[in-house]
Parts: structure tokens; C-alpha cells; sequence
């Protein structure tokens, strides 16, 4: 088995991947090992049984089925009681899963689907369910889930992400699932969600974030990581990089061969997903304001400090929180010699009030 280039985990203590693996087989499918390591990745569990990911990713070149392990995802979740929401950017995406997975499932199941066009569902007699919906700023309003299946996730939103966020937010065991494959970020804008993700994984600062993709090594000469357009020729066409975009080798596969006469090896195998290499997003307008992030990095006192006699009414705490569920706290108060001091206290998993909760000391 090719082994996935970039794997950050969350803490964990065991997985729901086996009761994954079992439907699978029920439903007749015979699960590739990358796939078995995924569902592994993506399914782990802390030690309280809750799953140990808020946002669990994978990435992998297209057409390798990783679909397949969305399918898997929200059937599983749904037989469990709990409500699903699985979604693409289109119409015609969002129709054909609701249709396969449809086909794949057993009438012992007792799977009762709603074929409304636009409004595909599948409902299980354990009162859970699937809603099948393409995304759009107002996808989901007015629902609550447990799961939310994002598949082509490179194709994401922010509107998109707003709307659907919210209906997890009372659920016990939530979980964001982002299917997708490496982006370009010169032609796609609304890759830098999920490409955000993946920089998170690698700075390895979220303990409730799993990423797993499968990719080709491009680096150059230093192992300094190449842009998709940056490649050679030859680099996608090496036998190597294919298999490590592919997750898996296969022993011949005549499409590789049949597209490089066609269009060549670099603009089908890197263009057309096959080797699953980033063109990042410009992300440097992101965020930008009046302050440039060198001009703040000058401002850094590190010998600055709170008034320690100073009464807590005049220490101000406040807060950002992002998308991802992280939440910043910063605290703004007087020094002794009067000076106003602000000390960034940290980025941290989970909502405002329970951050706050677990971080009274910033009050003390």
C-alpha cells in the first residue's frame, strides 16, 4: 500500500472503522487497504468514545473512491439514528450518490428514499437519515445533523461552509468530513478552505483535526514543495508520483497511457488530478487589513506585562472565533507605568463559553 505523504492525527484511543468495514462488506464492497486506513484515521475515537476529529479531511486524486468512503460514512452514521447531511457542488453530483448508494442497499435495511428532485433523501426505520443537498448559501437552513459529508470539498465556499456550519452545533458527536482532491488555486478561489486545512495539519496546531492525502512528492533540488505548474515534464509521468497520487499502484492502467498521447503527461496528470498536486490559493489578501502582519510582528514587547495590582474590572478579555471552531483569546489592560499591554493567550478547540470554562486562570 502506498502510504498517505501527509498524515496528521488527533489524540486517540481506538476507531470506529471495524463496524465500517463490516457494512461495507454487507453491502457488497471490498474496501482497498488505503481506504481501510482512512476510514481508521477518520473514525478514531478519544477516551470517552466520542470521534477524536471535529474535521476530519482526505484528499486523494480523482477517481480512486473516495466517495465510496463518503457513501460508506453517512450510511453508517445514518443506521445509528443520526442525521446526515452529504453534499457537492452540484446538482448532478449530489444526484448520483443519492442514486448509488440507493442501489447498494439492502431491503433488510428498510431505506426509504424521497426522490424529489433537488430534495433527495433516504430515511432508516432507527429514525436516522441522509439529505442529499447541492450547496449554496442557504443550504440546510433550518436543519440539525450529527454528520456533514462535504464531498469536493476543493470546491468550497465560504458562504457555502457559513450556512452548513450551524447545524452542527448541538450536535454530541459532530463531525465535518472534507472529500477531495489537490486544487487549483489559479483557476479555483474556493479551494482555500480546504487548502487552509491542510497548512493547519502541517504546522500540527488543532488536536481535533485529522488530514489525510495521498500526493506526489514534488520538491526540488533543496525539498522545498513544488507548485502543480512548477513540474517538469517528466516529474508527473514518473511511475512513482502517479502511485502516490492514486493511493494505490495499479498493475496496468491504460487510461495513464492513453492521456499523455492525447493532451501530454503534465497537463492531463496534474491539471486532470491524477497525481493530486497543489496549485495553492493566493491566500495574502485573507484577513488583510491597515496593519501588515510584519509591522505587528515589530510591535512585540516580550518584556511587556500586566499591572499585576491592577483590579480585574480594568483587564478587558476577548475573543475571535474562525470557522474551524477555534477560538483566540486575547486579554487588554494597563502596565505599571500605564501603558496599554495586550497578550494573545492562545488559540484553542471548542466554542467561546467552553474555552472560557476550561481557562479561568485567565481571570485569576
Amino acid at each position: 500500500m502506498i502510504r498517505p505523504r501527509i498524515r496528521s492525527l488527533p489524540p486517540a484511543l481506538g476507531t470506529r472503522s471495524g463496524e465500517v468495514f463490516e457494512l461495507a462488506e454487507r453491502l457488497g464492497y471490498t474496501l482497498d487497504d488505503w481506504q481501510r486506513l482512512a476510514l481508521n484515521d477518520l473514525l478514531a475515537v478519544d477516551d470517552e468514545g466520542q470521534l477524536a476529529a471535529f474535521e476530519a479531511a482526505l484528499l486523494v486524486a480523482r477517481q480512486c473512491g473516495k466517495s465510496l468512503i463518503g457513501e460508506l460514512y453517512a450510511t453508517h452514521s445514518a443506521l445509528e439514528g443520526e442525521g446526515v447531511l452529504y453534499t457537492s457542488h452540484r446538482a448532478d453530483s449530489s444526484k448520483l450518490i443519492f442514486r448509488r448508494l440507493l442501489a447498494s442497499l439492502p431491503a433488510e435495511l428498510g431505506a426509504d428514499p424521497t426522490y424529489t428532485n433537488g430534495a433527495e433523501e433516504i430515511r432508516f426505520p432507527s429514525d436516522g437519515k441522509i439529505i442529499f443537498r447541492t450547496r449554496g448559501p442557504r443550504v440546510a437552513r433550518g436543519f440539525r445533523f450529527s454528520k456533514i459529508a462535504i464531498d469536493e470539498a476543493q470546491v468550497l465556499r465560504v458562504d457555502e461552509f457559513d450556512a452548513m456550519l450551524p447545524t452542527l452545533r448541538t450536535a454530541q458527536d459532530g463531525q465535518l468530513l472534507y472529500l477531495g482532491c489537490a486544487g487549483n488555486g489559479l483557476l479555483n478561489e474556493h479551494c482555500a478552505l480546504l487548502y487552509g486545512l491542510r497548512e493547519r495539519a502541517l504546522r500540527g496546531d488543532s488536536d481535533r483535526l485529522c488530514f489525510v492525502e495521498w500526493s506526489a512528492a514534488a520538491v526540488d533540488g533543496e525539498g522545498n514543495e513544488l507548485r502543480a505548474d512548477e513540474l517538469t515534464e517528466e516529474q508527473p509521468g514518473r511511475r512513482e508520483a502517479v502511485a502516490a497520487g492514486e493511493a494505490r499502484l495499479r498493475r496496468a492502467n491504460p487510461h495513464l497511457t492513453n492521456a499523455r498521447r492525447a493532451r501530454g503527461p503534465r497537463r492531463d496528470l496534474v491539471r486532470g488530478g491524477v497525481v493530486s498536486v497543489w496549485i495553492p490559493p493566493n491566500l495574502e489578501g485573507l484577513g488583510a487589513g491597515p496593519v501588515s502582519q510584519a509591522e505587528w510582528d515589530a510591535l512585540i514587547d516580550p518584556e511587556s506585562e500586566l499591572d499585576p495590582e491592577q483590579e480585574i474590572h480594568d483587564v478587558i478579555v476577548f475573543f475571535d472565533m474562525s470557522r474551524a471552531r477555534q477560538c483566540s483569546l486575547a486579554l487588554v489592560g494597563r502596565r505599571v507605568d500605564a501603558a496599554l499591554h495586550l497578550d494573545f493567550a492562545g488559540r484553542y478547540e471548542g466554542s467561546v463559553r467552553s474555552v472560557t470554562g476550561h481557562r479561568r486562570d485567565l481571570l485569576a
